[in-house]
């Protein structure tokens, strides 16, 4: 049997997010690479794991992370 930590019907944690909206954040880390971050309320719950050159390079790693993430779920692959 698959659960999921936080699925809608409360999952093995509940979902502490229901009814919050994500926020993209986009900064400079101290090497002064371009970064991104995801929050639920004020939790991060994703984040690249490497600065980029150039903020677009940076928002292009996060459509690919997206796509991605479409992709899977269209092939049934994403629990």
């Amino acid at each position: 049997m698959t659960y999921s930590l936080f699925g809608g019907g409360g999952g093995l944690l509940g979902n502490p997010y229901q009814n919050k909206e994500p926020r993209l954040e986009f900064y400079l880390d101290t090497n002064q690479k371009h970064r991104w971050r995801i929050y639920m309320s004020s939790d991060i719950v994703a984040a690249s794991t490497q600065g980029y050159a150039t903020k677009q390079l940076c928002i292009d790693n996060l459509k690919k992370i997206a796509n991605h993430i479409i992709q899977l779920d269209k092939s049934g692959k994403l629990i």
